[in-house]
């Protein structure tokens, strides 16, 4: 086994100026980037499409295993899903309903779908903060809340449209 002597280096002292230039970079950097998250200098915002249709929306559980969709503004039904649990809206349902039992929020309040200027179907908890985006689910999906919006507010005649090339959907409303 070797031993270490603990001789100093002589000679030469490292130079001062490109440690002190180095630490003003790394100093520059942190307090740049401090002021950029403070003052949001440079921050990426989204922009929001133009809403062209919304319904505020509750589901309502029945004793028989079946859910019914309900059109919060008026208590009218939209939609009768089977108590086998399948179905998409089902599953949105249960996902949204589980992050409420999650954050510990009221099961009751009504949801918001809303269908956006650029072709886009998206589904907004305000007692969670959970927005989901539906269209990357499929057309057929898409399809069947956008069913929901058309059955809510019959002057809006909603198509969707699935393009073969792309694979991408896009919803188109037209006053009728």
């Amino acid at each position: 086994m070797t031993q270490m002597t603990g001789t100093p280096v002589t000679g030469t002292p490292f130079p001062r100026w490109p440690l002190l230039g180095i630490g003003g970079m790394v100093l520059s950097a942190i307090l740049f980037a401090g002021t950029a998250r403070y003052t949001e200098f440079g921050a990426a915002r989204p922009v929001q499409p133009p809403i062209i249709a919304s319904l505020d929306l509750w589901f309502d559980p029945q004793a028989d295993g079946t859910a019914l969709v309900r059109n919060a503004a008026d208590q009218s039904v939209l939609e009768k899903l089977p108590a086998d649990g399948s179905g998409f809206i089902r599953g949105v349902m249960r996902a949204l309903l589980r992050e409420r039992k999650i954050h510990a929020k009221p099961a009751d309040a009504p949801f918001r779908l809303v269908q956006q200027a650029d072709f886009n179907i998206v589904i907004f908890d305000s007692a969670t903060g959970t927005r989901m985006g539906l269209n990357g689910f499929g057309p057929t999906n898409v399809q069947a809340f956008g069913q929901l919006i058309a059955r809510a507010q019959p002057a809006l005649k909603t198509a969707i449209h699935s393009t073969s090339i792309t694979g991408s959907t896009s919803i188109t409303g037209k006053a009728q």
